[in-house]
């Protein structure tokens, strides 16, 4: 997967001036990491039958837009933050939620620009068919460009926010924003990290394709991994997690005798498994049973038969009702550790070799389950206060949450 990171870098890097003067290897970026023929065949049959749908919410004349490219993933969490974000929003503005859909003539309209989508796309980096599925993908972009352009979206605008550079839609429009000298913002909504050779997946897309001019991150940790990643202090606006989900007061440890894995995204599934292994050594040697805290895209069914005795259920359980169920979690990389903290829960995430730098704080990490299972027998599992509070506001600090949006999207 690493090789095929540097491809794609490599691909944006030389990517050809157009007509449009759009990188589009950065607007598909996320879309290639995958290579497996069913991946490729899926890029085909998105890019042939698949259209965007645009809804224009709000006065169009309003001076920002706002971007809600992320409707179609029914993710509840996305959905909130969206929402919090224009609770929060100080100025004027118009939203732009896009979803895809099915059409069945939809090819028709990528005739025109599949001779320019073929000269733009460089045979030395991929195979035939990688190609093909990639000029597709390009040909369908140059389409949705040309829509915007005509939609006049931008027109007269003074900002674009956009739920994530790394989404393509988001992307697409903060480069014509830019060129047009619109201020632009886009927002983290998991928590990012620079990837390796150990870890590459196309969550590195977050970094690795972010081109606004500010992003509103939730804390120090990922400030941290972007100056990391070469950009500059003040592109990185500290706000903490706009979200009005989650629990709504601290809350006493529970006294049950289960404790809980927190799973990876699809991104990172591999780790997953490892997290099973790792959860039944642990509740053999502790005797406590656990249960499974699913990541919103997860499948159930392909983890059950993986769960073995000791895993007594598995969902897709809020922060309220999984706090009532464990007393301590398990886990690897996921943002779901930030609200968890927040209310003084223990989390230990277990480095198999694979876990982001980010993630290997002192008193969060272990790099073996015997180690974590030596401090639960010393019974500290119950996190030091003072210490859960020191990592929750590494990750998170939305002590001035209000303050900083409001500072940014005012000032010119």
């Amino acid at each position: 997967m690493f090789e095929r990171y540097k491809i794609i870098q490599r691909f944006k890097d030389y990517y050809p001036n157009n007509l449009e003067s759009v990188n589009f290897a950065r607007v598909v970026a996320v879309y290639l990491y995958e290579t497996t023929t069913k991946a490729i065949a899926k890029r085909i049959i998105f890019s042939l039958f698949f259209t965007t749908k645009n809804e224009i919410l709000g006065d169009i004349e309003s001076p920002w837009l706002l971007v809600y490219s992320v409707k179609g993933k029914k993710r509840a969490d996305y959905d909130d933050t969206f929402h919090k974000i224009t609770k929060l929003f100080p100025e004027k503005y118009c939203t732009l939620v896009t979803t895809n859909k099915p059409s069945p003539l939809f090819f028709l309209k990528l005739l025109r620009h599949l001779p320019a989508a073929y000269r733009e796309t460089d045979s030395t980096l991929f195979t035939r068919l990688d190609r093909i599925s990639i000029v597709l993908l390009i040909a369908k972009l140059k389409y949705e460009y040309h829509n915007a352009v005509n939609l006049k979206i931008l027109d007269r605008k003074q900002g674009l926010l956009t739920f994530c550079d790394a989404m393509p839609i988001d992307n697409l429009l903060t480069q014509i924003a830019k060129k047009r000298h619109i201020k632009t913002i886009t927002n983290q909504h998991g928590q990012y990290r620079v990837l390796s050779n150990s870890n590459m997946s196309q969550d590195a897309e977050v970094y690795a394709n972010f081109i606004s001019d500010r992003i509103f991150c939730w804390g120090n940790a990922t400030k941290h991994e972007f100056l990391k990643a070469g950009f500059k202090h003040e592109q990185l606006i500290i706000t903490g997690k706009i979200s009005s989900i989650g629990t709504s007061s601290k809350r006493e440890s529970t006294s049950a005798n289960s404790f809980g894995i927190l799973f990876n995204g699809e991104n990172s599934k591999h780790a997953n498994f490892t997290l099973l292994k790792a959860a039944s050594k642990l509740a053999e040697s502790t005797g406590r049973t656990f249960y499974i805290r699913m990541h919103p895209d997860n499948t159930p069914e392909e983890y059950k038969p993986e769960a073995l005795e000791h895993c007594v259920g598995i969902g897709f359980f809020d922060d309220n009702e999984y706090l009532d169920l464990v007393q301590f979690s398990l886990g690897h990389m996921t943002g779901a550790i930030v609200d968890l903290l927040r209310n003084e829960h223990r989390v230990y995430l277990y480095d198999d070799g694979r876990l982001a730098d980010v993630f290997k704080v002192k008193d969060l990490h272990f790099t073996s389950i015997d180690e974590i299972i030596e401090d639960i027998k010393n019974s500290n599992s119950t996190i030091n206060r003072l210490k859960a509070r020191e990592i929750y506001s590494w990750f998170n600090d939305d002590s001035r949450q209000y303050e900083a949006i409001f500072a940014e999207i005012t000032t010119k």
